[in-house]
């Protein structure tokens, strides 16, 4: 029976899609003119979802915006790399960085049993 205060495990994955998704919307979107626009909403959702993921409302999340940022950075990494080990490394490091984030829910969840 799960506790009712224990910390969902979702909200880290939440977070992530909700800054990689406009991520890779800016990436395939063609050079022109009026794509500014859309590139600067982008922009300044990116600033909210960052903003968010370092708020006061996850302090249960002990490292959230740390990993949303970070899992970012080294996914706009995997987007931009020309090198195929390089794209296997930062892909390893998103995968170890959600491990880190799950294993670490966990071990909050065990001290709020």
């Amino acid at each position: 029976m799960k506790n009712k205060n224990q910390l969902e495990k979702m909200v880290p994955i939440r977070l992530t899609m909700f800054a990689w998704i406009p991520i890779i919307i800016w990436f395939f979107l063609p050079s022109l003119w009026w794509t500014i626009i859309i590139k600067l909403l982008i922009i300044i959702w990116e600033i909210v979802v960052f903003k968010a993921a370092f708020s006061s409302i996850w302090y249960k999340y002990e490292h959230l915006g740390a990993f949303i940022s970070m899992n970012v950075l080294w996914f706009i990494l995997l987007l931009i790399t020309k090198s195929n080990w390089l794209s296997y490394i930062f892909g390893f490091l998103i995968v170890i960085g959600f491990a880190t984030q799950f294993k670490q829910i966990d071990d909050i969840n065990k001290t709020i049993k």
